[in-house]
């Protein structure tokens, strides 16, 4: 049996590298605000963002930019507030997206930073990537529901209105492609656009790469040939 406290104290003694905690909470969210878009449920996603939010700080080193925290932090619970509390369909919640891009794109850097610095690949270091890689697929869906605020025209066909388009955003991601959500506005159709390549650009060299290092023998274990 796993010692919860131990690994609490273990946590917050040396939080550092826990990609696995912060991908755990990541995918959490996202099989929550797929339950319904009621006011609790809304409110329990918000605060799982800003559970991770707290947990990819403190693996990555952008606790130690304590001004540039305070303003992250600030925005996420203003921009949390914002979505509880209004129509996801106004403007009010389109500024509380923007806010929720600007979060969890400075986290996403951060992590991919962290992944980047490790002189080994680890199981951390491939959780870490898919962590990013997670993250990016909520920060899209955060970026077309700010649209959906912003622009007048429908984005979707059918309308993902009322709610986050977290479904459309991986589909894309992952350039699925089921068709049975399509974009029906110029700026939704560039934006998806640019999220498929990103999703395979990512895939095809970071995630990838990491699992090649992973996977090959350090230089350290190879036997030298007399």
């Amino acid at each position: 049996m796993v010692d919860v406290r131990r690994w609490v104290r273990s946590f917050l003694v040396d939080p550092t590298d826990r990609f696995g905690l912060l991908l755990g909470l990541l995918v959490t969210t996202f099989l929550v605000t797929g339950l319904s878009s009621s006011g609790e449920i809304r409110l329990s996603a918000g605060i799982l963002n800003l559970l991770s939010l707290i947990v990819g700080v403190r693996s990555t080193r952008m606790r130690e930019k304590h001004q540039v925290l305070s303003a992250l932090v600030i925005m996420g619970v203003t921009g949390s507030i914002l979505l509880w509390l209004l129509p996801f369909d106004g403007i009010g919640a389109a500024l509380g997206a923007t806010m929720q891009v600007v979060v969890l794109g400075a986290l996403t850097l951060a992590v991919l930073a962290r992944v980047i610095s490790h002189s080994q690949v680890t199981v951390q270091t491939i959780l870490g990537a898919i962590a990013a890689y997670f993250l990016l697929g909520q920060i899209f869906a955060w970026i077309y529901l700010a649209l959906s605020g912003y622009v007048d025209d429908a984005l979707f066909s059918p309308p993902a209105t009322g709610e986050l388009p977290t479904y459309y955003s991986y589909v894309v991601l992952t350039t699925l492609g089921f068709g049975d959500i399509v974009p029906t506005n110029t700026i939704s159709e560039r934006v998806t656009v640019v999220e498929a390549l990103t999703g395979q650009l990512f895939l095809a060299t970071l995630v990838a790469r990491l699992v090649s290092l992973y996977a090959r023998p350090q230089s350290s274990d190879v036997p030298v040939e007399s």
